[in-house]
Formats: structure tokens, sequence, C-alpha cells
């Protein structure tokens, strides 16, 4: 219980050891003397703080960052599964790919959306590169235009503030990485640069999947990252964003040494066409791709267990959201609404293919036009309950496309 809040009367201790009785009201005076207030002081909107305060019930000091970097869709293999899969016409006869197909063939793996591993389960992340990065990713700023109106007959001009939408194109950003003594990652970039330099010499011969490609105007050889930054209950989404139409810049070939007590470290560049950040639509768009179950009961693996921080691994990524009052962590951080990163070995085999309606196969697509209210493209909800967001345009049109890809114009 709160001392502040008491029968009026505050005991503490003297020099002495003898109880002294301090007033409510001076016990609280002396609190805020020392910058501490109650929760329900805090007036964050309406008042002013004139001397400054601390606020320890919204203060989040220990955060972490998860990078999900999607798969791009290079033509490498011929075959839905890495397990029987042989390298596509184009490349047999490449001593590259023949070698890197002996030695790095999951790695290979990782650049082409539509294999299935070796369970049979597709999962549309390289989880490779989630794994080995050890940066942050840092997003440019937001930057407004500037309109200026027309001189009039003194030459004086007035500002007015436009649009940022430039904020939100063609950035350059570096990851850096800690690799394996084989390799790997190394492996998977040099892979990619490889195989787009001979897109370039037009040496890639395409089947009738890649061929839709062309008339869906979509750019396989690019991929997004999802950025989510979550608050010390390992769980909470503080901050998310997305990066779409990202490629690999650069192989880091020039960073090579003496790996000594710390392994193989480098940097790799990328290149992002878009940026967009704090929109529920790339939630929806995570949970569209991801291939976690949306299952009622689904188990989600716990952060904690009884030795504190569950470090076990875990095999795929969803967003859920948690209300209040029904929630006691939102209701106690004073919201109505939370989103969370969580976690779960369940498998949805129906929700994992964004291509779908274009490679065929006998694929139902994931989001029918026609259909008015479809689960699959909203929020879990966390317990239980039904989706809260559905995939619309920036007008407000029901839409279907695949999300983590860009678009040709």
């Amino acid at each position: 219980m709160n001392p502040l809040k008491g029968d009026g009367v505050l005991n503490l201790k003297n020099s002495r050891g003898y109880n002294r009785p301090i007033a409510v009201e001076n016990a609280r005076m002396v609190m805020h003397q020392n910058l501490l207030f109650d929760k329900d002081e805090i007036k964050w909107y309406t008042h002013f703080n004139r001397y400054g305060f601390i606020n320890p019930y919204d203060t989040d000091q220990i955060t972490r960052e998860f990078l999900f970097f999607t798969k791009p869709d290079l033509y490498i293999y011929d075959g839905s599964s890495i397990r029987d899969a042989t390298l596509s016409p184009s490349l047999q006869s490449h001593p590259f790919f023949r070698d890197a197909d002996i030695r790095h063939r999951k790695a290979l793996a990782q650049l082409q959306y539509q294999l299935t591993d070796d369970s049979g389960r597709r999962s549309p992340f390289m989880a490779l590169l989630t794994n080995a990065v050890t940066s942050k990713m840092d997003l440019s700023g937001i930057q407004a235009e500037m309109q200026q109106s027309t001189p009039n007959m003194y030459g004086t001009t007035i500002d007015y503030r436009s649009h940022s939408i430039k904020s939100d194109n063609a950035y350059d950003f570096t990851l850096s990485f800690a690799d394996t003594a084989y390799l790997e990652v190394y492996s998977l970039v040099k892979a990619y640069d490889e195989y787009m330099r001979l897109v370039k010499l037009g040496s890639i011969t395409y089947n009738d999947n890649y061929k839709k490609y062309i008339t869906a105007r979509i750019v396989p050889e690019q991929f997004s990252i999802y950025k989510f930054l979550v608050g010390s209950d390992g769980e909470t989404i503080l901050y998310y964003a997305k990066a779409t139409g990202v490629f690999f810049v650069d192989v880091p070939r020039g960073d090579f040494g003496d790996p000594g007590n710390s392994g193989f470290n480098y940097s790799v560049s990328f290149h992002t066409n878009f940026i967009e950040d704090n929109n529920p639509l790339i939630l929806a768009e995570f949970n569209k791709i991801s291939p976690a179950s949306n299952a009622y009961n689904v188990e989600y693996v716990d952060v904690f267990n009884a030795l504190g921080v569950n470090n076990s691994w875990a095999r795929y990524p969803c967003i859920v959201s948690a209300k209040a009052p029904e929630d006691l962590r939102v209701a106690r951080r004073g919201v109505n609404l939370d989103y969370r990163l969580k976690w779960t070995d369940a498998y949805n085999p129906q929700g994992d293919n964004p291509y779908s309606s274009i490679t065929g196969g006998g694929v139902t697509p994931i989001i029918n036009p026609d259909v008015d209210n479809y689960n699959n493209a909203g929020l879990r909800i966390d317990p239980a309950g039904t989706a809260v967001y559905k995939l619309y345009d920036r007008d407000y049109n029901y839409i279907y496309k695949p999300v983590h890809v860009l678009y040709t114009t």
C-alpha cells in the first residue's frame, strides 16, 4: 500500500531509531522535492511540470530489437523441397553454384521462397540473417518538404510545410553480422551477388512459375525487413517499422582478416526502396505471411521460466493484440491496446504462401477480394477473439497483394 494514501500519518525512524510521525502532506512534499510523484499525479497532457520529475511507471530502459528478413525468390533450384531439389538449368554448369550447392545448400535455400525445408514446411523468413545480425537497424528521419509562396512587391515570401513522402523512399543502411567458421552468411550474400550478375548478363532462364512474376509486375529478387522493438517484458512492441524493396548492395570480402576470439564479423550494406513505421497494416502483413498457426488454442512459447528468461529456440513469430481492461498489463500502462510479439511452434500450412495467387499449384489464395471478413488478414487477439484489422489500401478499398515483395510501376 502506498504510505501516502494511508490513515494520514506516516511513521519514519529518526536518527536515534525512535518513531517520528510525519503528516502525509509533508511526506508528499518531500517526495515532490525529490521529483517523485504518484502515477495519477503525473498529468502529462493537461498540466505543466515546472522543475522536472522522475517517471518510473512509464519508462522502459531495457529493450530488444528483432529484425525479420523475408526471403527473395531467386530461381536457384528446381523442385518444391530442399530435400530433393536440383539446381535450375541455368546454374547446373556454373562452377560457383555447383560448389555452393554441395557446401552451402541450406544457405542457398534461404534465397528461394518457394522451397520448403527438410520437414516440408515453408517459411518466408531468412532465419540465418535474423540469428546472425548483431547491430541495430537505423532508419532515416522524416523530413518535410517546403513550399514557398509567390513573392510580393517587397520580395517577401511565406514558407508552407508540404509533404514528407520523399523521406519514405530510397534509403541506404548497414547491418553487422557475426558469421560462423563456415562463412554461411558470407556465402548467402555472395550467392545473391553472383545470381544478380547472371541476371544482368541474361543468363537466367525462368520456368513458368517465375514468368508469372513478370506479368504480375513483382520483383522477386528484392525482399523486406520487419523491425520490432520490444520492451522489458520481452514481447510488448514499443515501435515497429518495415523496409520494402530491400537488396544487398555489397559483398564484404574486404573485411576478412584474423578472426581472433570474436570470429568473423563484418558489415553488409543494404538499399531499400520504401520505409514505413507504426502503421498497423505492417502488423497485419506480418501475420499474413507468417506460417504461425492462428488456431484458437495455440500455445505460445513463454518468455520466462522458473529460472528467468526462457532462451529456448522458437520456430514461428506472430503478432497478437491485448486489450484493457481484460489484460492487466495493458490496464496498468494506462492504454487501451498493446501489440505483442509472440512465438509458437504450431504451423499453419494454409497461411504461408503470399505468392499463391500467381504461382498456381492448386493453392487457394490467402486473401479473397470478394470476402469481407477474413481472420488471417488481421491481428490475432491475445488470448482469444476475432481479427481487428483487415488489409486495405490507402483509399480504404479491400485488397489482396503479396506484401513482402516490391511491385514495379
